[in-house]
């Protein structure tokens, strides 16, 4: 899950393969948190303005290094809430940090709501080669449907695109969600800024 989030980012070389081992570092990392949003929520879905958190997730091998969380409740109506997670580890590619704001906009229907995130989404990782610019990856997240919420089996789906890019080093993952059964493909397509070719690519695992 995410605690395991300063691991996978651990991962040390130079150049354009560290660039694209931590574009899929990032989206594992996502896959990996998915089902912290069924049902796992264990703070205020509405938090009061001006609420903060904070936490320290602790190495779980020695080859990993503390994540550090930070967050605040910026805005009460519409609901907003800031975040910071920091990884501080001793080597360039253990220290990185993940940051942005979570915004939803709710819509109902006879027996689902429908959640539709927004706001920014930003991984930052040191240079992956010396010379070069410290790496950024933004995220946009699909929505989320709840149904169930009346009568019947409860049920959520992610249905849409989650896309990761890097466009500093012309890289772009997807992973697409499907319904009604849940199904997953993912994906990453690296892009050569130059040229447009696939490096990586390829449906790497399904779930229905």
């Amino acid at each position: 899950g995410k605690a395991g989030a300063a691991e996978m980012v651990g991962v040390e070389g130079e150049g354009r393969a560290v660039a694209i081992e931590r574009m899929k570092a990032v989206m594992a990392f996502y896959v990996a948190s998915l089902h912290l949003v069924s049902g796992f929520c264990l703070k205020p879905l509405n938090p009061t303005l001006g609420e903060t958190y904070s936490a320290e997730l602790l190495p779980t091998s020695s080859s990993s290094s503390p994540t550090t969380i930070h967050m605040e409740q910026i805005s009460h109506h519409p609901p907003v809430a800031s975040y910071l997670v920091r990884g501080s580890g001793s080597t360039p590619n253990s220290r990185w940090q993940y940051h942005g704001n979570m915004a939803y906009s709710a819509s109902f229907g006879l027996n689902e709501v429908r959640i539709a995130p927004s706001g920014s989404r930003v991984f930052t990782f040191s240079p992956p080669a010396p010379g070069l610019a410290p790496q950024k990856i933004t995220l946009a997240v699909p929505a989320d449907t709840f149904s169930g919420v009346m009568w019947g089996s409860y049920a959520h789906n992610t249905t849409g695109i989650a896309e990761f890019v890097d466009a500093a080093n012309g890289l772009r993952g997807e992973l697409r969600f499907g319904r009604p059964k849940g199904t997953v493909e993912r994906s990453l397509a690296a892009q050569l800024p130059d040229r447009g070719d696939t490096v990586v690519g390829g449906v790497w695992g399904k779930v229905a």
